[in-house]
């Protein structure tokens, strides 16, 4: 039987901070690049969100980084093929 943590690590990732609290990703499980078809490993945050959604997101991740707040981030992605994918994201 399997443990319901298993497969934990392929879909979770550590984030650095950076000056400007721009963060970017130190680790990054099989499942999140997998996601974005690529490795995600030295990108920033930031970069994977559209111009409007960059300073909400960079200020929910100083609220993580110096208050040591938690962030429940729900966010609506799309491929290129025009398909839809919601994810919610726990920042820590």
């Amino acid at each position: 039987m399997r443990r319901a943590d298993e497969h934990v690590l392929g879909d979770a990732f550590i984030l650095q901070d950076e000056p400007r609290f721009e963060a970017s990703f130190r680790l990054c499980g099989s499942n999140v690049n997998h996601l974005f078809c690529r490795e995600l490993k030295g990108q920033r945050l930031l970069s994977l969100f559209d111009n409007e959604a960059r300073s909400a997101v960079q200020t929910l991740w100083r609220a993580v980084a110096e208050d040591r707040a938690a962030v429940i981030l729900g966010t609506t992605g799309e491929t290129a093929r025009g398909k839809t994918l919601k994810m919610e994201t726990l920042l820590l």
